[in-house]
């Protein structure tokens, strides 16, 4: 592939580069490890072309250069030497603050006493971005993407204190790793072999997770300047190498089972067994793929709630710090650039890093010599973006901001990764996707969103949706209220249990009058025009005072839905508020047939007085169509506000979490209620019936109208119950299978 004259690359390509720059790298500094007296020419490794990676590789070259002429005093050089010799590496703002940074860094470690200001005199222009850059604490970490060289002449077969090294598992920019014997103990054990630097055994020895590849201990061999760490062996590889075990394979084959062939293949290269009786390989054995992502991505998320419970970031989450063990449980391993909140004189910024790819915007920026924001003003929200990326990446096969490109200087290669964060993600996202895909989608979107408060507060709240997003109709119920046209109802609570309660009220109150309109005035004769004065004096009393205790009832609960629209909640509405959203129905349905009862006193005593006494059967007629009437205003209200409760109002008020367990008692009663209310429904049509066989030929007509929509009404409302009962099990079992998983992580 020819590279010649691009400033910017793919990420393709970009690949390639950085393995041409480490290529370079490592041969300048063997050349460096063998030289005697002269130090290497490094005008001998800058290619002329492509520009990118000459332009990379030549800042990259420079700070191992400084490191390496100041540490052994042979010829040491400051930043404009090279960039005399170099002037293409002067840019508007002025010389790449990394490499001023790298000089201070160098000559610090050396010179404790070192003054910055030396730095703001000799280059004024940038005094700024220089106080922010220099003001720490223990400016001693490189700026080189390359990082500390690990040591090259410990090789497998060797014996290093109490272990006997079997194999190397891999060796990258702060250590190798083997497998090695740990002799005391007679047990295998992960070895990491790095130079003491930094705290990270310190933080790493203080995390025990079940998703957390656990450390031991360290050891510090003073005479070689090495740091031993020994830890969990985590034998099937990482989730980077199990992908692309993956991408082997058409997509349309990818779920649980095809993951776990991936892992025993990695397993058969280190004669592991797998172990085949495990309970993560069963439940993996039957999930689809979007349902493995939301598995491994909960337990992920999970580990991280915990090490952000002791202080302490990852900052560099990736497939390749994933681990899986032979039972297919990830592992987070790799915490040597992350910050630790807690341990004293560790500055954050002496500990920040990562891998661009998987960083979100803010960590971007803190990465960015040219910007203002500080690294310890990262929060565990950089971690669930950098989660979120990954689990897009085993989602769809690919990272969800395309191709990243590589551009002709370290600033500017940031910027643009930054950039296309800004932009985000969106609906369109989501819809293009295969339906089952959807809602893990949705949810990976919220987990990328530029805006870090618009984000998951916390990796609890990422690992409980995850957790939940395993069982659609579980996630589509709680998550409903936020998706039109649902969300409108949602927004608007008065108007819709208004319209839910008095709607039936009203269907009801206007069959009772025209049923019994003729009897009433054949009754009361010239007193008729009377009654109806009175009918409508009682209806304007009742009907508004209904209205006010209604409301008055619903008031806790409308302020906090209509408070949480506005603000983002953290936490569950209290159980009071709660417990009074899920009794509403039944206490409206309870208010509306209260006014039906008094109603039924007042008529026959009004009609009494002015037209006398009543026949028992003219009363009994009477009685019956109430009867109808009532029991119409008390189920149907009841079915409408409970549906509207449990499938838009309940999950806006235990949002952002899932169903506290004091609340299945409730769902348990609710669901019992309906059948007592579905029979109240069921027998309006029965009573009708007796209407429509025993009264006069002149009514049949309106009875046998009427008789025909209360079935269909109850075939409705049948639905709405069954629909009801269902939701308000599944809310329940979301609690019990929360508690489950919860139990299963240690939580």
């Amino acid at each position: 592939m020819d590279f010649r004259h691009e400033n910017t690359l793919s990420s393709a390509d970009s690949e390639l580069l950085w393995s041409r720059v480490a290529e370079h790298v490592e041969t300048f500094l063997d050349e460096w490890e063998t030289a005697s007296d002269a130090p290497p020419d490094m005008q001998k490794y800058l290619p002329e072309h492509p520009v990118a990676l000459r332009t990379m590789l030549l800042g990259e070259l420079i700070k191992i250069d400084l490191e390496q002429r100041w540490q052994r005093n042979c010829q040491p050089r400051q930043i404009e030497f090279y960039l005399q010799r170099h002037p293409e590496l002067v840019r508007e703002q002025g010389p790449p603050l990394d490499l001023i940074y790298e000089e201070f860094h160098v000559r610090r470690q050396l010179n404790p006493q070192l003054s910055p200001h030396e730095y703001f005199k000799r280059f004024p222009d940038q005094e700024e971005p220089l106080r922010r850059l220099l003001n720490i604490q223990e400016p001693f970490v490189t700026t080189s993407a390359f990082g500390s060289r690990p040591p090259t002449d410990i090789h497998a077969g060797q014996q290093l204190d109490d272990f006997d090294l079997l194999n190397e598992l891999g060796r990258g920019a702060f250590g190798a790793v083997f497998l090695a014997r740990q002799r005391s103990m007679q047990r295998l054990v992960a070895l990491k072999l790095s130079r003491d630097r930094g705290n990270e055994p310190q933080t790493l020895s203080r995390l025990d997770h079940p998703h957390i590849v656990r450390v031991y201990d360290r050891r510090k061999l003073d005479d070689r300047d090495l740091r031993l760490l020994y830890m969990q062996y985590v034998p099937g590889g990482t989730l980077h190498q199990a992908l692309a075990a993956m991408r082997a394979i058409p997509r349309e084959q990818w779920n649980g089972r095809a993951l776990i062939r991936a892992v025993d293949s990695l397993l058969d290269e280190t004669g592991v067994i797998p172990s085949s009786d495990s309970v993560q390989r069963m439940q993996l054995r039957d999930l689809s793929w979007p349902n493995v992502v939301c598995l491994i991505g909960s337990q992920l998320a999970s580990a991280l709630e915990y090490a952000h419970r002791q202080g302490v970031l990852h900052r560099d989450i990736k497939p390749a710090n994933i681990l899986l063990s032979e039972s297919v449980l990830p592992k987070l391993v790799d915490f040597n650039i992350s910050s630790c909140s807690k341990l004293h004189d560790s500055s954050p910024a002496a500990y920040f890093g990562g891998s661009l790819a998987y960083m979100s915007p803010e960590q971007l920026e803190a990465c960015n010599p040219d910007h203002p924001r500080e690294p310890d003003s990262l929060d565990g929200r950089c971690d669930t973006y950098s989660l979120a990326v990954v689990l897009w990446e085993m989602l769809t096969g690919s990272r969800p901001f395309g191709g990243e490109e590589l551009s002709e200087d370290w600033v500017s290669t940031i910027n643009g990764l930054t950039e296309r964060r800004k932009v985000g993600l969106g609906e369109k996202d989501v819809l293009g996707a295969p339906r089952e895909e959807q809602p893990l989608r949705r949810l990976l979107v919220k987990c990328l969103a530029p805006d870090r408060d618009a984000r998951f507060e916390s990796a609890a709240e990422l690992a409980t949706q995850l957790r939940l997003c395993q069982n659609p109709t579980a996630y589509e119920l709680l998550t409903r209220p936020q998706h039109k046209p649902r969300s409108v109802f949602a927004r608007f609570p008065v108007l819709t249990v208004v319209l839910t309660v008095l709607l039936p009220n009203i269907l009801a109150g206007v069959m009772n009058y025209h049923y019994n309109r003729e009897r009433w005035r054949a009754k009361l004769g010239g007193d008729y025009e009377t009654f109806q004065q009175v009918v409508l004096i009682i209806n304007s009393v009742l009907y508004p005072l209904g209205l006010v205790i209604g409301l008055a009832l619903l008031k806790p609960i409308i302020v906090h839905l209509r408070a949480r629209a506005k603000l983002k909640a953290k936490q569950s509405a209290s159980l009071e508020v709660r417990q009074r959203a899920l009794k509403m129905g039944h206490v409206l349905a309870m208010l509306s047939i209260s006014a039906w009862i008094i109603g039924g006193f007042l008529y026959p005593i009004v009609i009494w007085i002015l037209g006398g006494p009543w026949t028992i059967e003219e009363f009994l007629q009477f009685v019956i169509s109430l009867s109808i009437c009532g029991l119409m205003a008390a189920s149907y209200p009841f079915f409408g506000a409970t549906g509207l409760m449990t499938e838009l109002w309940y999950p806006v008020l235990v949002a952002p979490g899932l169903p506290p367990r004091e609340d299945v008692p409730l769902f348990q009663w609710l669901g019992r209620v309906c059948w007592w209310y579905l029979t109240m429904a069921a027998i309006v049509p029965f009573l009708t019936l007796v209407l429509l066989f025993n009264y006069a030929e002149s009514e049949k007509v309106l009875l046998t109208e009427f008789f025909l929509g209360t079935i269909v009404l109850f075939t409705a409302v049948f639905r709405l119950a069954r629909r009801i009962q269902a939701n308000l099990s599944i809310l329940a079992d979301i609690v019990n299978n929360e508690e489950k998983s919860r139990g299963a992580a240690g939580e």
